[in-house]
């Protein structure tokens, strides 16, 4: 079922000092899923880009924070993945794809969703996104489904998430969706 946004206000649902809570990130921790914060990389131009088009100003978007699980999915050593950028660490050609489809959600607030495959270290796997705008960045959860599609429960309460953003339900219940999707409790 695809989802139409209306326009969201400036609320910022999940702004990076909420995502790094104690709360937050025990559940993190814990997550069977990738979980990251990404931060905005930005071309430096000396001028406020107009709304229509900031989106061309990200460039890239740069670790800020990642889970032992997204780190074994990039099999690399924490210290380089909070290094370098996305599209430094990928050198898959799709990676840009991804990263425009991050950039529309930091200017438009609209979180989405998307599968991707890519190859990482050499091997192809595929990978179901969600992402949601965070400060200037992204809150991003990945889920390896090369082997194991998403469950029928699983999508389910992917768009009840996303439904509850577009429909402005209150807050603390989007977060609280947000936080059992990390958990894997879906059902």
């Amino acid at each position: 079922m695809a989802l139409t946004y209306r326009a969201l206000d400036n609320q910022d649902i999940f702004p990076v000092s909420w995502v790094q809570t104690d709360a937050v990130q025990t559940v993190v921790r814990v997550s069977p899923l990738g979980v990251c914060l990404l931060q905005a990389v930005r071309l430096p131009t000396g001028r406020t880009p107009d709304k229509r088009n900031s989106a061309e100003f990200i460039t890239d978007f740069c670790y800020s924070s990642v889970n032992d699980v997204l780190q074994a999915i990039l099999n690399l050593p924490l210290e380089d993945i909070l290094l370098h950028t996305m599209g430094f660490l990928n050198n898959d050609s799709r990676i840009n794809k991804l990263i425009s489809k991050l950039a529309q959600t930091v200017v438009t607030r609209r979180p989405g969703q998307s599968v991707e495959t890519y190859q990482l270290d050499g091997v192809a796997a595929t990978y179901h996104q969600l992402y949601v705008k965070s400060d200037d960045g992204i809150f991003m959860l990945i889920q390896d489904i090369t082997y194991i599609p998403l469950s029928s429960q699983e999508e389910a309460a992917n768009e009840q998430f996303l439904q509850a953003i577009d429909q402005r339900a209150p807050v603390s219940q989007v977060r609280k969706l947000l936080l059992d999707l990390i958990s894997g409790q879906t059902s």
